[in-house]
């Protein structure tokens, strides 16, 4: 289609689509740069790019690279394309997502990620409002408020209010989708964390009959 059409914005955003699947974030991430050339008003150029940049953010903290100019990234395209549709579900998630990311990154390196983790979390507030059926939103809201009732606890905060959410939220993404691999073993370690471990035990076994 490309070949054919090289200046249809929807050809090069369905191939970065794809490229974000296939987990090629720099094919994405460039696809949807030339998307954006061709569009510049459109939101979706800016939240496949911002996904793929947050995805290459991922890979390179998990390889021992610095993420930080990939996240800083992604959080720019994301604010730039929810600026643009706030109603981008999946955009308002990754800027979460990235939130949660540079927290994680900031408590790494000894400084507060609260700030971060609050912004997380009242992007996915958003997303919960606006699709209050969304499995994926309620489990990304349960694991923003994990990491923070456990950055809480660290600091000597009250933190047990925030895990009992992060249970309550990891509860109703699986009674909407029993499926979801990750949130039963998310949901395992504050179920560990509260010393329910029974349950914990539980939800490490419902991980592992949903690989059948």
């Amino acid at each position: 289609a490309i070949a054919r059409r090289p200046a249809c914005r929807k050809a090069w955003l369905n191939r970065s689509a794809a490229h974000l699947q296939a987990h090629d974030f720099e094919q994405a991430e460039a696809d949807a740069g030339r998307a954006i050339e061709l569009a510049p008003d459109d939101a979706l150029g800016y939240a496949n790019r911002g996904i793929a940049r947050r995805g290459r953010a991922e890979r390179d903290a998990a390889g021992g690279k610095d993420p930080q100019a990939a996240l800083e990234g992604a959080l720019r395209d994301l604010d730039t394309a929810l600026a643009r549709d706030p109603a981008l579900i999946a955009a308002r998630e990754e800027h979460a997502l990235a939130c949660l990311n540079s927290g994680d990154r900031e408590r790494s390196q000894g400084r507060n990620p609260l700030p971060a983790y609050w912004t997380a979390l009242a992007d996915l507030d958003e997303a919960v409002r606006r699709a209050p059926e969304r499995a994926e939103a309620r489990f990304h809201r349960a694991l923003v408020r994990a990491s923070l009732a456990d950055a809480e606890r660290s600091q000597g905060r009250a933190w047990k209010p925030g895990c009992e959410r992060a249970l309550e939220d990891f509860a109703a993404a699986l009674a909407r989708n029993p499926r979801l691999r990750e949130a039963w073993i998310e949901q395992a370690v504050p179920l560990e964390v509260r010393g329910r471990w029974s349950e914990a035990a539980a939800a490490y076994e419902k991980a592992a009959d949903s690989l059948d």
